[in-house]
């Protein structure tokens, strides 16, 4: 076989395995672009919004480098912690808040960008409300709340404990249909009202980041959870 023959046959192989560093080269350059990006993006959303910690910024979508392109991505994924919600002393922290923002565009810079709509999950333990609230809170079932608490009432003090169930009334989070019992066996009138007290006001659950609004929340084992929605959404460095 002739030189030149073998180098024929050697040429597919060398041209596959330059197509294949080349496109090995390509994802990495792909990879690193959207890793540069989402930290700029998250540095954006933490100035822009005034959080306390830099949120963690997913871009959704392969190539990367088309949609830099274009400014056009089809969906960001936002997390951050320790959103604190509330207001006049009665403040609660969302321990998890999880964004997606749908439709962005983005600007060249990263310093700005907006986005059709935004859509959200929370999660509220019950240890942040036991602080906020001054007594123990934990899970009790079918979608309710349990409090144990002290109260005085006529001179005696009294021990019980109270369900109830988290509701969204209007921007707050609200404790409604309390059940009281006392070693077990319903209260009288007086002491269920005195227990049913430990929940106290309502507490405010906006002016939050990303203009977000609550749709829908209800308590399980972990805490209560918040489903939550944005519309229009602009933000800039």
């Amino acid at each position: 076989m002739t030189s030149y023959a073998r180098q024929a046959r050697r040429w597919p192989l060398r041209l596959l395995i330059t197509l294949i560093l080349l496109a090995g080269v390509l994802v990495a350059v792909d990879r690193i672009g959207v890793a540069v990006a989402e930290s700029a993006v998250a540095q954006t959303l933490q100035n822009s919004q005034h959080l306390t910690n830099k949120p963690s910024v997913q871009i959704d979508g392969f190539p990367f480098l088309t949609q830099l392109a274009t400014g056009d991505y089809h969906q960001i994924e936002l997390t951050d912690s320790d959103i604190t919600v509330g207001q006049d002393g009665r403040t609660v922290s969302l321990e998890h808040l999880k964004v997606t923002l749908h439709d962005v565009t983005v600007a060249r810079n990263f310093k700005s960008g907006t986005a059709a709509s935004g859509s959200a999950a929370a999660q509220m333990s019950y240890a942040a409300l036991s602080r906020t609230l001054g007594t123990t809170l934990s899970y009790a079932g079918a979608g309710r709340v349990k409090a144990s608490a002290s109260v005085h009432v006529a001179g005696q003090t009294i021990s019980g404990s109270v369900t109830a169930t988290p509701t969204l009334s209007g921007h707050s989070l609200q404790f409604v249909s309390p059940q009281v019992s006392v070693d077990g066996v319903p209260a009288p009138s007086v002491v269920t009202a005195a227990l049913s007290g430990v929940f106290g006001a309502p507490i405010p659950v906006q002016n939050l980041p990303y203009d977000l609004s609550v749709q829908a929340l209800s308590a399980n084992q972990d805490g209560v959870s918040f489903t939550l929605t944005a519309q229009h959404l602009s933000f800039q460095r």
